[in-house]
């Protein structure tokens, strides 16, 4: 019985230690976290132009890296940057995705820990890169124009540990939610954006409406809307469901906006918390 309550004892002196240590070990990690540098996608174009002894490390997804990207830059896809053995490339600049910026500075921060490599991230990412025009290995006139897309999801996860995002409401005045081939299912209403994305500024594109979680109306132009074009703002856009953001992305882009995304499925998808399936319409 003595044994027992002595083993016991052990086994909490270590389970506190254990804790200890974990919370030791976070706390360095937000320490390094922090200490990792930006650098913005004009300065590192300046950079790259003068053809400064720099490494580019592309830390997307080969299939992503393969469609386009920084001419020169080298592919260390995420989900393989720890284990990847580099040699000394002296300065790196990181280049993520240009939506989750969180990822993108956790993988300059294990590439920190690399002999011989100073990494810092560059903001906004290879979205901010293409959007400004600056060359990228994707053949001229050979694509079409894409739109960023991100799933609810990635979305809802995003919103949770990056402090950039700020979501664009564009939907229109008459809420709807496509039901298949059968026709259209009128919404009971509005989704409220703030409530679902808790913490995470909401602003109103729309003008001439006032629904929940759009609370803030403006008009066209960047300064007045107080949206930042120099790549530390992550915009996704939220229409109706109905493709209506494509519009406003060409609006945003010719503002001078260089990191965006569009929610796949728009209003709809939050309403469905990004599960398939149709809408259950109150009568």
């Amino acid at each position: 019985m003595v044994r027992k309550i002595v083993a016991n004892g052990h086994e909490r002196m270590i389970t506190c230690f254990a804790a200890v240590i974990i919370i030791i070990a976070t706390s360095l990690t937000s320490g390094w976290a922090a200490q990792v540098g930006v650098i913005g996608a004009k300065a590192t174009h300046r950079l790259w132009a003068k053809g400064e002894k720099i490494t580019l490390i592309d830390v997307r997804s080969r299939r992503d890296f393969k469609d386009g990207h920084i001419p020169g830059a080298i592919n260390v896809p995420m989900v393989v940057v720890r284990e990847k053995r580099l040699p000394p490339l002296g300065r790196a600049i990181v280049v993520g995705d240009g939506i989750d910026q969180a990822a993108t500075m956790e993988a300059a921060q294990v590439l920190n820990g690399k002999p011989g490599i100073s990494a810092e991230v560059m903001e906004g990412g290879y979205l901010a890169w293409e959007a400004l025009g600056y060359p990228t290995t994707r053949p001229f006139g050979t694509h079409e124009e894409t739109q960023p897309y991100i799933s609810y999801d990635k979305l809802a996860k995003i919103a949770k540990v990056n402090q950039d995002v700020v979501i664009l409401d564009v939907r229109t005045q008459n809420h709807h939610a496509n039901a298949g081939h059968g026709g259209k299912e009128t919404l009971a209403a509005p989704v409220d954006l703030e409530a679902e994305f808790p913490g995470v500024p909401v602003v109103s594109l729309g003008g001439k409406r006032s629904v929940p979680g759009a609370r803030t109306t403006m008009s066209t132009q960047a300064a007045q809307y107080r949206l930042k074009t120099d790549g530390s703002t992550l915009y996704v856009l939220i229409d109706s469901g109905d493709g209506s953001a494509k519009a406003t992305l060409r609006r945003l882009k010719a503002m001078g906006i260089t990191r965006y995304a569009v929610l796949a499925g728009g209003e709809i998808a939050v309403k469905r918390h990004g599960r398939a399936g149709k809408i259950k319409v109150r009568k």
